[in-house]
C-alpha cells in the first residue's frame, strides 16, 4: 500500500472489512484485524484522503444458530448482545465506529435477490434444497496460483464449505441459498425457496450497496479469508457485475496463542473485556498489536503487553515534558514509514528515537507545543486511547 496525491482523488478510498459472526465473546484476533484497518482509516485520514468505511455483522449463519440452539437463547437477542459486547470493546481500544454497519438480517431480500440473477444467468444451480453457485478453477483460483485441487478442497472444508456433498458440480462450489432448519429463521426470495442466504454473496451485495457499487477500492480481513471467502466473493461479483468487489485487498496475519490460530471453535481465546478487567489498559492492548506488521503471524505472549505498557510510560514522560525537540520531522518520518504497507515497526522506532532525545538533558532547540503534537500523533494516527493524566499503561 502507499499513498498518491490524495488531490488528484476526487472519490474517498472505499474500504469493505468482512466483520463478526456474533456468537461468542470478542477476542485479540478480531482486535487485531480492527485496529489494523482502524490504522489504515487514520493514515488514509492524516495524509488527506477522504475513506468510506463498511463492514458486515454475519448475524444470520450456522454458528449464530448452533450457539443460540446448545444455550437455549434466541438467535437475535444472542447476536445482539455479542454484536454490544464487541462494540463496547473495540471503542475501548480506540477503534472508529465503521460509517456503514450491516448486518446480513437487514439484507437478506437484497442478497436473495442476487443469488436469484445469479442462478438465472447461469452461472448458479440447484441440487436438493441448496442453491450452489458454480466457481470457476481458471487462475487456479487467484490468491493460491500453486495450490493443487486436494489443498483447495481441504481449505474450503475447514472454512465453512461442503466440498463431499454428493452431486455437486465441483467440491468447490459455494451455496447462494439454503434450506433454514425447523428452529432457523427463513425468508422468501423470489423462486428461491424458503431459506436463507449462504456466505460469501452477502459481502457482495452489502460491499456495493453500502459504498456505491462495485469495485470497491480495498477488501478485509484476516487471511483465513483469502480463500475461499475473498476469492469466491470475487468471482460472484464479476458474476453479477462485471467487476470483481474490489481491485486491491489487505489481509492481517492469523494471531496464534501456543502455535495455533487464535478462535472460537478452538476455544483458545484471550478476550478483550478479561484483559481489560486484570488492569491492562486499552493503549496498551492495541499498541501490543499494532507494533508488529499486520501480515505477521503473531504468537501472543504477555511479554508484548509488558513491552508496550512500557514503551507507553515512556512516551508518556516525553508527553509531559514542558518543550521537546520539534516533532514535524519525526512525524514526517513516521507517516512515510506507516505510507509504505503500514510498516508500523519503522515508524514506532522514529517515535521512539524522537522520545528519547525529547528526555536527555539539551537535546537541541526546544519547542514549547512538541509535546502536545507528539500526544496528539498518538492519538489520533496510531488511534492510541492515551490517559490525559496519570499513569500511561
Amino acid at each position: 500500500m502507499g499513498f498518491g496525491d490524495p488531490h488528484r482523488r476526487a472519490a474517498p478510498v472505499r474500504v469493505y472489512v468482512c466483520g463478526i459472526t456474533p456468537y461468542d465473546s470478542s477476542h485479540l484476533g478480531h482486535a487485531l484485524v480492527s485496529v489494523t484497518f482502524d490504522l489504515l482509516r487514520r493514515v488514509l485520514t492524516y495524509a488527506g484522503y477522504d475513506t468510506a468505511f463498511a463492514q458486515n455483522i454475519t448475524d444470520v449463519d450456522d454458528p449464530l444458530f448452533e450457539k443460540a440452539r446448545e444455550t437455549g437463547q434466541d438467535w437475535t437477542a444472542l447476536g445482539a448482545a455479542q454484536v454490544q459486547e464487541y462494540g463496547e470493546a473495540m471503542a475501548a481500544l480506540g477503534i472508529l465506529p465503521p460509517d456503514h454497519m450491516v448486518a446480513v438480517s437487514e439484507m437478506v431480500t437484497d442478497i436473495g435477490k442476487d443469488a436469484a440473477r445469479l442462478l438465472e444467468a447461469g452461472a448458479g444451480y440447484v441440487l436438493g434444497d441448496t442453491v450452489y453457485y458454480e466457481v470457476s478453477t481458471e487462475g487456479a483460483l487467484g490468491a493460491y496460483p500453486d495450490a493443487t485441487p486436494e489443498m483447495l478442497v481441504e481449505l474450503a472444508a475447514e472454512r465453512g464449505g461442503d466440498p463431499e456433498r454428493p452431486g455437486k458440480h465441483s467440491p468447490l462450489d459455494a451455496p447462494l441459498w439454503v434450506r433454514s432448519a425447523p428452529d432457523e429463521p427463513d425468508w422468501q426470495v423470489g423462486g428461491l425457496g424458503p431459506g436463507r442466504p449462504g456466505w460469501h454473496l452477502e459481502c457482495v451485495t452489502i460491499a456495493g450497496a453500502a459504498l456505491g457499487g462495485l469495485p470497491i477500492d480495498i477488501q478485509g480481513g484476516g487471511t483465513d479469508l483469502i480463500f475461499p471467502h475473498h476469492e469466491i466473493s470475487r468471482q460472484q461479483a464479476v458474476s453479477l457485475a462485471g467487476q470483481p468487489l474490489a481491485t486491491g485487498y489487505m489481509h492481517v496475519g492469523m494471531l496464534r496463542l501456543g502455535g495455533e490460530k487464535m478462535s472460537k471453535s478452538l476455544g483458545n481465546l484471550v478476550l478483550v473485556p478479561r484483559l481489560l478487567a486484570d488492569g491492562h489498559s486499552a493503549a496498551a492492548i492495541r499498541l501490543a498489536l499494532l507494533t508488529p506488521h499486520y501480515r505477521t503471524e503473531l504468537d501472543w505472549e504477555p511479554e508484548l503487553l509488558d513491552a508496550a505498557a512500557q514503551r507507553l510510560a515512556r512516551w508518556q514522560q516525553a508527553i509531559a515534558l514542558t518543550a521537546a525537540p520539534p516533532f514535524d520531522g519525526a512525524a514526517a518520518a513516521a507517516t512515510g514509514h506507516l505510507a509504505r504497507d503500514l510498516d508500523t515497526g519503522s515508524a514506532i522506532d522514529v517515535l521512539d528515537a524522537w522520545c528519547e532525545q525529547a528526555l536527555a538533558a539539551g537535546a537541541g532547540p526546544a519547542d514549547t507545543g512538541a509535546p502536545a503534537a507528539f500526544a496528539a500523533y498518538l492519538s489520533g494516527v496510531l488511534g492510541l486511547p492515551l490517559p490525559q493524566t496519570g499513569r500511561a499503561a
